[in-house]
C-alpha cells in the first residue's frame, strides 16, 4: 500500500515496466536503422554513382532519372550493398579494399553482383595502394565530421546536423568512387 503510495516501487517491477517500453522502442528504432541502411542509403548511393558518372563523362542527368534507373535493379544494388557491409563489419581490410569499386561496377557496367566482384577486384589489383589510401582519408573525414556533428548539445540540432552530415559524406564518397574506379579503368 504505502510503496505504491509514495511511488517506492520493487525493482522487478520498475525493470518489466521500463524493459516493455524501451523494447518497443528501440524495436521501432532498430527498424528504421535497417531501413534506412540496407534500403534507402544503397539506393540513394546508387542514385548518387550514376548522377556523379553520367557529370564525369559530360552528360548530366535529372536526379529522377538516376533514381529510375537505380529503382530497376534495387534487388542487386541492395545485395551488393549488404555485401560491402558485411566486409566492413567483419573487418576485413584487404577484402574491403579489393572490392572498393564493386558497386560501381555493377552500377555502371550494368553487370550481375558475382561478377562484380571478379570485376572489382580485376579493377583494384594494381591500384591497392591507392583504394587504400582513399578508402582511409574517407574514413577519417568520416569519423571527424560525425564526431563534430555529434557534440551540438541540443539534440534535434545534432540530429539535423549529423543528417546533414551524412548526406555531405554519401555526395563526397560517390564522387570519389566513380572518379577512382574509371581511373583504375585507364
Amino acid at each position: 500500500g504505502e510503496d505504491v503510495f509514495f511511488g517506492l516501487l520493487s525493482d522487478e517491477e520498475v525493470v518489466d515496466d521500463e524493459s516493455v517500453e524501451f523494447t518497443t522502442l528501440d524495436f521501432a528504432e532498430y527498424g528504421l536503422l535497417f531501413v534506412e541502411l540496407f534500403i534507402v542509403a544503397p539506393i540513394t548511393y546508387g542514385a548518387l554513382v550514376v548522377l556523379a558518372s553520367a557529370r564525369y563523362l559530360g552528360e548530366p542527368m535529372a536526379p529522377g532519372r538516376a533514381f529510375m534507373i537505380i529503382l530497376g535493379r534495387a534487388h542487386e544494388i541492395v545485395l551488393g550493398y549488404f555485401c560491402s557491409a558485411m566486409l566492413i563489419g567483419l573487418g576485413l581490410v584487404l577484402l574491403i579494399v579489393r572490392y572498393y569499386v564493386l558497386l560501381e561496377a555493377m552500377l555502371l557496367e550494368k553487370t550481375s553482383i558475382e561478377y562484380c566482384f571478379r570485376r572489382s577486384g580485376a579493377l583494384t589489383t594494381g591500384n591497392l595502394a591507392s583504394a587504400f589510401w582513399i578508402s582511409s582519408l574517407i574514413g577519417l573525414i568520416a569519423i571527424f565530421a560525425v564526431f563534430s556533428a555529434s557534440v551540438v548539445p541540443f539534440w534535434p540540432v545534432a540530429v539535423v546536423c549529423q543528417s546533414l552530415v551524412n548526406s555531405l559524406l554519401s555526395m563526397f564518397g560517390a564522387i570519389v568512387g566513380v572518379v577512382f574506379y574509371y581511373s583504375c579503368r585507364c
